[in-house]
């Protein structure tokens, strides 16, 4: 018993001593490895950066909207002969191309729905160049066009002095124009006696109370009410220079075509050949530059230049204009225009180019609209402040045609025809539901009729309960014809049930 004792204390002090002193040397047995140091991932480097001839139109940049549910084109330039890949950040679709003998190359790009969240298109070539296009919404784009009304901004043309014309309500519709999905490319006024395939220096700009007094007022006042209406980003391209007549944007293709007679040469122009309105001038430093950019529809209004000579030409021209711009598109855009708007003028012919472009609706141009303004303009200037009820009659031809709402019909009450019914002429009307006086209004002031000598007298207008006038005057036993606005300044005071002007008409021009 004592023998096992004194052997467990010897195998217990044993112990100790390892435990103190250490294991004893052992070639035979490998000391545990040390535990492993995390150590940081390497980061691979950025490449440098490569310079590149790789460039884009002021067009196509930051910011920009891009047609939704088309196809729409990327271009630029670079050398000849080298090899372009386009990629986006909402497809996993690659696009190639190879840069023609001038440099220039294009893709048709594939977009989606509309969508606020702001996308991205990489550009690179096969030398290593690479630029990226941020911040890209997807949603509507207008393109508009047309003289000074249609370039008349928000504020007016001489902000901050007494003829300052801004539009009507300038300050409340200011204060409601932050709106981030809405954006704005202004296309500067320019000529060139060549096509261009970059207009001058531009970017897109978003809406905002410091940018939007500067918008065109029917491009501002339009995009906003398809934005708010449709949810979705809306792009506004303006495009127009004040003073143009209609030949100025005409490409030369189409120039060269028309017969002299009908054109307002060089020589009879301020300006020259260097004038906006030569013919050519501001298409191929304007237009050009944009009109392959992928848009929904165009807005145009002018034609206040065309006033001063050879105005009966301006159907056939405004036609034959369209046709050329939508062969150059290579589709058939809708396109929807303001008939001119009255205003005091020495031009005898306003109310031919508001029959000429009637007559582009009513039978020349295939996929338009007119909206009226017979009741929007101003006896003291051109620059009408009333472009919120304009660009609204935009809107409602864009919802109707464009966005499936036929809930309002676009189109104004417009002239049928007419019959005499003894000291009577009664004229029968198109789009005449509900077809009544302003309010405060008992009759027609800017009516007139005539009988067999031709001479316009004052008439009273009765409105009946179907929608057709009736004209009279004690002066006209006989009457034979009938007009109505048919002047250079009037103030329209007939309306539909949906509070669409009546349009100037006369039986008899």
């Amino acid at each position: 018993m004592k023998k096992s004792i004194y052997h467990t204390l010897i195998s217990i002090l044993s112990v100790m001593t390892i435990c103190a002193c250490g294991r004893p040397e052992n070639t035979d047995v490998m000391p545990a490895p040390d535990p492993e140091i995390p150590q940081e991932p390497e980061i691979p480097e950025e490449p440098a950066p490569v310079e590149t001839n790789l460039d884009f139109p002021y067009v196509i940049s930051d910011g920009m909207v891009l047609q939704q549910k088309s196809s729409v084109n990327i271009f630029g330039t670079h050398d000849p002969g080298v090899k372009i890949q386009v990629s986006t950040s909402w497809s996993n679709d690659v696009y190639d191309c190879v840069t023609d003998d001038s440099g220039h190359w294009i893709v048709a790009v594939k977009t989606g729905d509309a969508s606020n969240d702001p996308q991205k298109i990489t550009v690179m070539d096969n030398l290593g160049g690479r630029k990226e296009i941020s911040d890209v919404l997807i949603g509507e784009v207008w393109l508009c066009g047309g003289q000074s009304n249609m370039e008349h901004p928000m504020k007016g043309f001489g902000f901050g002095t007494d003829n300052a014309e801004p539009v009507a309500g300038y300050s409340s519709l200011i204060e409601d124009s932050e709106y981030p999905s809405l954006r704005y490319f202004r296309v500067p006024k320019n000529i060139s006696k060549v096509p261009l395939h970059n207009s001058l220096e531009a970017v897109w700009r978003k809406a905002t109370r410091k940018d939007t007094p500067n918008w065109s007022a029917i491009g501002f006042l339009f995009g906003r009410e398809l934005h708010r209406k449709l949810g979705i980003p809306v792009g506004i391209i303006c495009n127009a220079y004040g003073g143009t007549r209609i030949e100025g944007w005409m490409p030369e293709s189409l120039v060269e075509t028309l017969n002299s007679s009908t054109i307002l040469g060089p020589d009879k122009l301020t300006g020259g050949e260097d004038s906006p309105s030569a013919p050519s001038n501001s298409y191929n430093a304007m237009m050009h530059p944009v009109i392959g950019y992928g848009f929904r529809g165009m807005l145009w209004m002018q034609g206040e230049s065309n006033c001063d000579g050879l105005a009966w030409a301006y159907a056939g021209h405004f036609r034959d204009l369209v046709k050329e711009w939508r062969d150059i598109a290579e589709r058939e855009f809708p396109i929807y225009y303001v008939q001119l708007a009255p205003w005091k003028s020495s031009w005898e012919d306003s109310p031919t180019v508001r029959y000429c472009q009637f007559r582009g609706w009513e039978a020349l141009i295939p996929n338009c609209g007119i909206v009226g303004a017979a009741d929007a303009g101003s006896e003291k200037t051109i620059h009408f402040a009333q472009k919120e009820l304009v660009a609204h009659r935009l809107f409602l031809w864009a919802m109707s045609r464009e966005y499936g709402d036929m809930s309002v019909n676009p189109m104004g009450p417009h002239y049928a025809s007419h019959k005499a019914d003894g000291n009577k002429l009664i004229v029968t009307l198109n789009n005449s539901e509900g077809l009544h006086y302003a309010e405060g209004i008992t009759n027609a002031p800017y009516a007139e009729i005539a009988g067999d000598d031709g001479k316009w007298n004052e008439a009273q207008v009765e409105i009946r309960e179907d929608g057709s006038l009736v004209f009279s005057s004690p002066e006209v036993p006989s009457p034979k014809n009938a007009r109505y606005c048919y002047s250079n300044w009037h103030k329209g005071t007939i309306y539909n049930g949906a509070d669409l002007p009546l349009f100037p008409f006369a039986t008899k021009r």
